[in-house]
């Protein structure tokens, strides 16, 4: 699901049901948060890839304009320390859902 806004295409949270629970889609969130609790900078994560990728595509993903792909995820995990799947969902809590 996404949505147009003047700045484009920006993505949106889906929620989907993974065996043991709902979650929600949230790399933009997720990719922030991950790296300001390791205290990187996006330059510094960027230079972490095999190929190193700019500022401002770690920025665009974390601002929802374009999500990394599936190679770049895996490097932006190791890079991050993280399983992929911590990048790409964050679970619902029921008791929030109500």
């Amino acid at each position: 699901m996404k949505t147009q806004k003047n700045c484009g295409t920006v993505f949106l949270d889906k929620k989907v049901n993974v065996e043991g629970g709902e979650y929600l889609t949230r790399y933009q969130t997720n990719i922030a948060e991950l790296r300001k609790r390791l205290k990187m900078t996006q330059q510094a994560i960027g230079l972490k890839f095999q190929s190193p990728v700019d500022v401002t595509v770690v920025s665009r993903w974390e601002r929802g304009i374009t999500r990394p792909d599936a190679g770049n995820l895996l490097e932006l995990a190791k890079a991050l320390k993280v399983n992929p799947d911590e990048i790409v969902f964050i679970k619902i809590d029921r008791q929030d859902s109500l």
